[in-house]
């Protein structure tokens, strides 16, 4: 853009009131559309400089090409949505109109029952922009992740947390620090696989978690009471009220209150509305958005469960939703 375009620029304000584009994100002069307000996106883009009326140059946004054709993600809506421009071949423009079926979800959840299939499937119909389950990219991560965290069954279990001593030295930070009492609190195996000593849940839960994510300290038992459960395994106090929060700004029930009920996780919709609302706080539609290889799909597992030993797993179940999901 020429220097006296940009200086067109106007001062911060609504770009339009009648359509759903709102203020600009860009605190820099961009442009005659520029209202420079910094916390909310817009067509211009999301990046301070002056690259144009199509700055692209948000990291977190898509590539400007794709594969099938010219695409470019120069803003967002007010929720979140990536608003995709150009050519209508591309395959990951925004698929508002395509629903999500139980016959795709069959494919990843083998074992699950049709009928908690058409549930999860209705409830994702509902709102997938403001879910931003929006796109099959997005919906293959989502629930990529949500396989390897329930298993096959769509299971909306709470954690086990049946460990051997030597698991729990390699995974978890207290017992690194505390190899003896890992040696007492963990399984010990007898003959033909059955348990000479089960592992100590509740233990090993208030000691790898107190003082963790808002619980309190090993005493306090929040490392028990907060464990994980739902379809994303939500875990630690702070995260139960943070999805409490969110839950009550997308789904519009304050009712509900899942650090009072941690068991609510386990129930659905609430199994599948937490794992959402997780989704949505740590922002993993910008990083689903990145794109489908392997690394794409480490990068959205890191915020999952950094720790987790199934990298290879959520890539596979990866690849298989997005091969089946329209």
């Amino acid at each position: 853009m020429s220097g006296s375009t940009m200086a067109t620029s106007r001062p911060p304000g609504p770009l339009c009131s009648a359509d759903q584009w709102p203020a600009a994100a860009t605190p820099g002069p961009l442009g005659l559309n520029d209202h420079g307000d910094p916390d909310v996106c817009t067509r211009v883009g999301d990046t301070p400089g002056s690259l144009g009326f199509f700055d692209l140059a948000d990291p977190e946004l898509p590539p400007l090409l794709a594969q099938s054709g010219f695409v470019a993600n120069p803003a967002r809506t007010k929720d979140g949505t990536a608003l995709t421009a150009g050519w209508l071949s591309v395959s990951d423009r925004p698929a508002t109109s395509s629903k999500i079926t139980s016959g795709q979800l069959k494919r990843l959840f083998e074992l699950a029952s049709s009928d908690l299939l058409a549930k999860v499937a209705d409830e994702v119909n509902r709102k997938p922009e403001v879910y931003q389950l929006d796109t099959k990219l997005r919906r293959a991560h989502f629930f990529a992740q949500v396989r390897e965290e329930t298993g096959p069954s769509m299971d909306a279990k709470t954690e086990d947390l049946t460990y051997s001593p030597a698991g729990l030295k390699g995974l978890f930070a207290y017992y690194g620090k505390h190899p003896d009492e890992a040696d007492t609190d963990g399984y010990e195996r007898g003959p033909k696989g059955t348990f000479k000593r089960k592992a100590i849940q509740e233990d090993i839960a208030n000691k790898a978690y107190g003082g963790r994510n808002g619980n309190g300290d090993e005493k306090s038992g929040d490392g028990w009471k907060y464990r994980g459960r739902g379809f994303i395994q939500v875990t630690g106090r702070s995260n139960y009220a943070a999805v409490s929060a969110k839950h009550a700004s997308v789904f519009g029930d304050t009712s509900v209150n899942f650090e009072r009920d941690p068991d609510l996780l386990t129930v659905f919709p609430y199994s599948l509305r937490s794992a959402i609302c997780y989704w949505l706080i740590n922002r993993l539609p910008r990083l689903a958005d990145k794109g489908s290889s392997a690394a794409d799909v480490d990068r959205v597992t890191r915020v999952v469960n950094a720790n987790t030993h199934s990298y290879k797993e959520r890539q596979h179940h990866f690849r298989t939703a997005y091969e089946h999901f329209e």
